[in-house]
């Protein structure tokens, strides 16, 4: 690495390390029919584990599935590549800052296009798929909203890819997340 693990991520790697092992501890099971034994050792319980963090992500989106408007949504991605280094600096305010933004963003160009309260769900991922360090957020975004006017729930009929401004929108989340900071 070209950096020094911060220790949220040594703390991490370790508990991964040693999940499902005899050194978290395991609990044995006899069938009192066939005398059979089975050994069940214990979870890390770390959100970044791969074997742990599954079943709780699944409940997360099942109960956010539920929150959510009975209408399509589009999945949006800002990525911000030129604040990494102050991102880097400064965490969780930064990220904080960045999430807002991006949010805001989305909601506000709907609203001003179409006249709708949209909703957001975000994401932040601090990796990419490569394991660099990349800041973005994804979005989830109902395509369409609550009318600003009437309070009915209106679906946008156009096409999400050709009314959508990319790179306009993304240019805008970095404006105001440079002012913010």
């Amino acid at each position: 690495p070209t950096e020094p693990i911060r220790p949220e991520q040594y703390k991490a790697v370790n508990a991964i390390r040693v999940c499902r092992t005899a050194a978290l501890g395991v609990d044995t099971y006899v069938c009192p029919e066939c005398g059979e034994v089975s050994e069940i050792y214990h979870s890390c319980k770390n959100r970044f584990c791969p074997t742990c963090s599954w079943r709780d992500t699944m409940l997360w989106a099942e109960r956010v599935k539920k929150q959510m408007l009975n209408n399509r949504t589009v999945i949006g991605n800002d990525t911000s590549a030129s604040s990494e280094p102050l991102i880097k600096r400064n965490g969780k305010e930064l990220l904080n800052v960045l999430m807002k933004t991006s949010a805001e963003t989305m909601k506000d160009w709907i609203e001003n296009k179409y006249s709708l309260k949209a909703g957001v769900i975000s994401v932040l991922h601090t990796f990419g798929e490569k394991k660099n360090y990349h800041v973005h957020v994804h979005m989830i975004v109902t395509w369409g909203g609550i009318h600003k006017s009437t309070g009915e729930l209106v679906e946008i009929q156009s096409p999400y890819v050709s009314q959508f401004p990319t790179k306009e929108v993304q240019g805008e989340i970095q404006g105001k997340a440079e002012i913010s900071c």
